[in-house]
Formats: C-alpha cells, sequence, structure tokens
C-alpha cells in the first residue's frame, strides 16, 4: 500500500516541475497531474474542472490580465452553454473559442494539457483541498486578513 503523505508530495512536486519549450513559458502537464487522480482518463477529470463556473471564471480573469487577443464574447457564449445540464467543455473548445494562450494543447507523443503555473495551482488546489486549506492558513499566519482583501464586482 503506497503512503497518503508521499503520493500527495509526489503529485504537489510534479505539479510545480515546468514543461520546457511550450511558447517559451514553463507550462505545467495537467495531463500528469489528472493522471495521478485517474490513470486510465486523466482528460476526463480536466473536464470536470472546466465544468465548474469558478473555474471558467478565474480562467476568463488571468487571459484578460494577460492576453490582449482573449475573446470576452465567446467566452460568455461559453458561460450561456453551461447552463445546460449537458454542458462539457473541453481544452481545446476552451482554447479555439477564446483565443486563450494560458492552457495549451498538444497532441501526439509527449503531447497533453498544459497550462500556466498560475492556472496549475489553481487545478491543483481544485484536486486537492488540503493544499487549498495549507495555502488559506499560510495567507493568515502571514497577516493576512479578509478585510484587507478588495473584494471587486
Amino acid at each position: 500500500m503506497r503512503n497518503k503523505k508521499h503520493e500527495d508530495e509526489s503529485i504537489q512536486a510534479s505539479a510545480i516541475e515546468p514543461v520546457p519549450d511550450v511558447e517559451h513559458i514553463s507550462y505545467v502537464s495537467l495531463t500528469d497531474v489528472a493522471r495521478k487522480e485517474n490513470r486510465e482518463s486523466p482528460g476526463q477529470v480536466i473536464q470536470s474542472w472546466l465544468r465548474s463556473r469558478n473555474t471558467l471564471e478565474f480562467l476568463r480573469i488571468w487571459e484578460l490580465k494577460n492576453n490582449s487577443d482573449f475573446d470576452e464574447h465567446e467566452c460568455a457564449a461559453l458561460f450561456e452553454a453551461m447552463r445546460a445540464p449537458s454542458f462539457t467543455a473541453t481544452p481545446k473548445q476552451w482554447i479555439a473559442k477564446t483565443k486563450a494562450i494560458g492552457i495549451v494543447s498538444k497532441q501526439g507523443k509527449g503531447g497533453g494539457t498544459f497550462a500556466h503555473p498560475d492556472i496549475a495551482m489553481d487545478f491543483l488546489m481544485w484536486l486537492k483541498p488540503e493544499l487549498r486549506l495549507e495555502l488559506v492558513k499560510r495567507i493568515r499566519e502571514s497577516g493576512g486578513k479578509i478585510d484587507d482583501m478588495q473584494v471587486k464586482k
């Protein structure tokens, strides 16, 4: 039987090891991270993450801050499509429709779904709530308070 702590450390380590030469930015393989959760269908894990409105909102905000070519109109159409219970977004759809750059999808050997480290961290926190809790604790320990955080709508 595998040691749960060792497995969690392994997931965290693989999540932060950059994949070189993806648009000259060190992107992280979401496929490798997801494979640790579901060896047979890592793509389903990624698609489940993309079904969340919070995920798409996070990606939208990230793209608006980092990508001048981002198509917010197409993003709004995806938000509308999310209302249907059968909604499923794939990384390729997100990239093609919105002109996203934070996620990259590659076919063939060495392929998979890769993400900017900011986005990969969000994916990892979605997969591992204990990591999210650790981050919250560290922010609080460093003096961060809810009152100090700006909540914008």
